[in-house]
């Protein structure tokens, strides 16, 4: 049922969304260590970046999210930006999709369940191992939702996905895969269905463009309940006539 209600607010919500809602991104962990990426067939591969997690505020309230996208990039100084697709992370992509690269088949077991249940157990930032600061948490959440969207298996440190030290503090680049490694395991042990919002983000020019995973519910802008209000009543009515 919880499944269903999602998938209708998210089918509600998504042309709305696409007109009118504006929101800014802000790095929220630029001091930590810097990665090379090793994902083979997206345009990310051998690219040198930031991890961690991105602060939004604006029209769907204030949150943290993190990259599901590794395929398209985009400096936080192109703000404002505006959201023109929410879905769900379970429709993110399965196995041979192609999502993953230009033509390269995606590794047997992905799925954006997993990222969706390490997204809502760990962005808290409540991790059971209070020798690892916020930061890195943040690191390792998002290398690890990486990980279980363009891998099939459990290491940040081999495979189809895995990352490199390129510069920064290069213990708290250690703590950070050792946190990544270390939720993955959780995962693999604790997994139950979850779920989560899919959200494309736009630059103003609507060219640069890049996709994040956010939390299940997010504000309605007024102008939505409104929307959702008179469907509804279009449903009622419809019925109504239909048994006349």
């Amino acid at each position: 049922m919880k499944r269903i209600l999602l998938a209708a607010v998210a089918l509600l919500l998504a042309p709305a969304f696409a007109q009118a809602t504006t929101i800014t991104l802000a790095a929220v962990t630029p001091a930590m260590p810097t990665a090379q990426v090793h994902a083979a067939g997206t345009n990310a591969d051998g690219r040198v970046i930031r991890v961690g997690s991105v602060a939004v505020t604006g029209d769907l309230g204030a949150f943290e999210t993190y990259c599901v996208d590794l395929n398209h990039a985009h400096s936080v100084a192109g703000n404002p930006f505006t959201v023109d697709l929410i879905d769900l992370m379970s429709n993110w992509g399965e196995a041979g999709s192609g999502v993953t690269g230009t033509g390269t088949p995606a590794p047997a077991g992905l799925t954006g369940q997993h990222a969706a249940w390490l997204y809502n157990t760990f962005r808290n930032l409540d991790y059971y191992d209070a020798s690892f600061s916020d930061d890195e948490q943040r690191w390792g959440l998002q290398a690890a939702i990486w990980n279980v969207l363009y891998d099939s298996d459990a290491s940040l440190t081999g495979g189809w996905f895995f990352l490199t030290y390129a510069a920064g503090d290069a213990v708290a680049f250690s703590h950070g895969v050792n946190v990544a490694e270390l939720m993955l395991a959780r995962l693999s042990a604790e997994y139950t269905a979850s779920d989560a919002l899919w959200l494309r983000v736009r630059n103003a020019s609507g060219v640069d463009s890049q996709d994040f995973i956010g939390p299940e519910s997010v504000p309605e802008p007024g102008s939505l309940l409104l929307l959702g209000s008179g469907l509804l009543g279009l449903g009622v009515l419809v019925r109504r006539r239909a048994r006349r």
